[in-house]
């Protein structure tokens, strides 16, 4: 597999991100994504719509969240799955 994005926001993600999840999943398909981690800021609002409209476009959808800590500081986290 070639490179992979493990950190794109969605207009899920207010004032960080434009794009639907759905327009994120059809781009990293036409750039030759094999896989692409949508992380929106403290929810996983899009993630659904993401990974429908990423396996359709056979794009492997990578679920995950930029959390705000309480010190303001960001992490990023990525689920992996158990199969």
């Amino acid at each position: 597999m070639g490179y992979v994005e493990l950190h794109a926001h969605s207009a899920y993600s207010f004032l960080d991100g434009a794009s639907l999840p759905e327009e994120l999943a059809l781009r990293a398909a036409e750039l030759g994504y094999g896989a692409l981690a949508l992380t929106d800021h403290d929810g996983v609002y899009g993630s659904l719509e993401f990974a429908q409209a990423a396996k359709a476009f056979g794009v492997r959808p990578i679920t995950g969240a930029e959390v705000t800590l309480a010190e303001g500081s960001h992490v990023t986290l990525l689920v992996e799955s158990a199969a």
